[in-house]
């Protein structure tokens, strides 16, 4: 059963600036440290930094929290499978306030198109 819908937008431009600005400070804030390694295999982090940034708050519109109640953005890593797959992984208060819900999965859809990337996630229970 479908408990969670979520859906967010990103400008990677906008996303360029903000890393333009603050560099690893700003990779270190929104990435967890799985996501970091990933994020350093790509030649141009810019796209990487904005997907995973469309995806969380895609997730915590879905779990109907916002970053709100301790949840804080490296509390959730998107991390892909061996297929690419982007996979839901849940720590501290996100883990604790989606297992709280009695949801059991977390889907999630993400992609990027020269200005935009975006999400889309799914809470199942």
């Amino acid at each position: 059963m479908i408990t969670g819908i979520g859906c967010d937008i990103v400008q990677i431009d906008r996303v360029n600036k903000i890393y333009s600005k603050f560099g690893e400070k700003f990779v270190r804030r929104i990435l967890s440290s799985r996501e970091q390694i990933e994020c350093r295999k790509n030649a141009n982090p810019v796209p990487y930094l904005a997907k995973r940034f469309a995806a969380k708050e895609a997730i915590v519109k879905a779990m109907g929290t916002g970053f709100s109640f301790g949840i804080q953005v490296n509390d959730i890593s998107i991390c892909s499978d061996v297929n690419g797959k982007p996979e839901v992984f849940l720590e501290n208060r996100a883990k604790e306030i989606f297992s709280a819900s009695g949801a059991k999965n977390i889907l999630i859809s993400i992609a990027d198109e020269k200005a935009y990337a975006i999400a889309y996630a799914t809470i199942l229970r």
